[in-house]
């Protein structure tokens, strides 16, 4: 999540509905978490993602 989001252990419902209540009820919190995440997203990429999964698959069959 990063800065895009919010981060609430799932255990507390308060603050859960807090952050979903913020977003709902404050436009400019909701503006800015839009703004952040394709600037969050654009830090991911489906070519790291394999190379990342295939180095995992490769360690995983090595110390077999």
């Amino acid at each position: 999540v990063g800065e895009a989001g919010f981060q609430v252990d799932p255990d507390d419902a308060r603050g859960m509905g807090g952050a979903i209540l913020a977003t709902l009820v404050q436009e400019e919190v909701a503006a800015d978490l839009r703004a952040r995440g394709p600037q969050r997203a654009a830090g991911f990429s489906w070519v790291r993602a394999a190379e990342e999964t295939l180095a995992v698959y490769e360690q995983a069959y090595q110390s077999r």
